[in-house]
């Protein structure tokens, strides 16, 4: 959670521990001396705070949820990072450094992969992403993809799916079904073609889920 300033970060805390326990969340700001009470008891040893980052990057420890401001934006690799709630303005290199705290690769023991990162973004920043960005539009494509644009090309995708696949096999018994597959994907250009287009349908369906968006599309994937 990046919020607006460190009272903001104070108050975030107090709203999470009434949903959660204590220590599934923390705070991480630059402590000053003449801080009142309410954020005198987030302050921090050294010590402390290098505690903390270290758990994080752990997914079995607490803490799950780290609040900060100016703090861990820049420079924290934690590839376990999913999913960041942005409430405070940025812009530029900043901007595009905090996105990159969510977007690291990851895979845990099990093999489950992360296939990027999700950013909540409470205020607006992504509405007008490229004035935010002062940016040659090239230096940024790809990096951040809106998720309402996602969906719209995850239809687009499947629509093509069904075309090219799906209706081959709709009407056919199972056995039959096989045989066709087997037959269809013999020869390894379609075999390597279908490869990178289910790769592709396949990575924004895991973005996307489980909104429910994905309903109607479940049985086709």
């Amino acid at each position: 959670m990046v919020a607006v300033d460190r009272q903001a970060c104070a108050v975030y805390k107090e709203e999470l521990n009434k949903h959660f326990p204590k220590e599934y969340s923390k705070v991480v700001f630059s402590p000053f001396h003449n801080d009142p009470d309410e954020l005198r008891k987030y302050h921090l040893s050294e010590d402390e705070e290098k505690r903390i980052r270290k758990d994080f990057t752990h997914p079995e420890k607490n803490p799950k949820i780290l609040i900060v401001t100016n703090k861990l934006l820049t420079g924290f690799d934690a590839p376990v990072l999913y999913c960041m709630y942005l409430d405070k303005p940025m812009r530029d290199h900043v901007l595009l450094q905090t996105i990159a705290r969510v977007n690291r690769p990851y895979e845990n023991r099990q093999g489950i992969k992360k296939p990027a990162g999700l950013i909540v973004d409470f205020i607006g920043i992504f509405s007008k992403l490229e004035k935010a960005l002062a940016f040659d539009s090239t230096d940024i494509e790809g990096i951040v993809n809106d998720i309402e644009k996602l969906k719209e090309e995850f239809k687009e995708l499947m629509q093509m799916a069904q075309e090219e696949y799906l209706k081959e096999i709709k009407d056919k018994p199972g056995d039959r079904k096989v045989e066709f597959v087997l037959e269809y994907f013999r020869e390894e250009t379609k075999r390597n073609d279908f490869y990178a287009f289910y790769k592709e349908i396949a990575d924004i369906y895991n973005i996307l889920s489980p909104d429910t968006f994905l309903r109607p599309y479940i049985e086709d994937m």
